[in-house]
């Protein structure tokens, strides 16, 4: 009997960490941190306690297309950056943005922006890494990771389906 009962439980864990995913349908939890007392947002949608870096940057190269990113000035920015160089397959998700599923969480200050930017890279859950490359309305919350500088040509260089990115720091000028 405990036998059958701990397979049941196991078999329930199993199955429902597996549905954990992006899609916008199951939306994951949303974890916040409580030191950020400032969670105003301005006219752009952004949030206004999450202040661009200029001189924090790294590069996402797509095929021949090479493409800057400015962190935000945050903790979840600080650990992507942390972990990189990477090279990542992104999948499609609604024709508006490519995601990629972290192995590891990384911290979280999500909010919801009124619309989001082509060239936002922001972080849905504490996982998720999304890159969007339309801009569009929104009723979801993500914690902001950068913004592509000139995202001109971004949604052409992403195309349709799965690509593969190479994410890096960027070295010096």
């Amino acid at each position: 009997m405990k036998k059958t009962y701990l397979i049941a439980a196991m078999s329930f864990l199993y199955i429902t960490t597996g549905l954990a995913s992006c899609s916008k349908d199951n939306p994951l939890p949303v974890q916040k941190q409580s030191n950020n007392t400032n969670n105003s947002t301005d006219t752009t949608g952004n949030n206004s306690s999450e202040e661009i870096l200029e001189s924090d940057t790294i590069n996402l190269k797509i095929g021949n297309h090479t493409f800057t990113i400015t962190l935000a000035d945050n903790e979840t920015a600080k650990a992507f950056k942390a972990k990189l160089p990477m090279t990542i397959t992104m999948h499609d998700l609604n024709n508006n943005e490519k995601y990629y599923n972290m192995p590891d969480n990384l911290p979280t200050a999500s909010y919801r922006p009124d619309k989001i930017q082509t060239g936002d890279l922001m972080l849905y859950g504490s996982n998720c890494i999304v890159l969007f490359y339309k801009t569009f309305t929104n009723s979801y919350n993500y914690t902001r990771i950068g913004k592509v500088d000139n995202p001109v040509g971004l949604m052409t260089a992403v195309g349709n389906g799965s690509i593969n990115i190479i994410i890096e720091l960027q070295t010096s000028k």
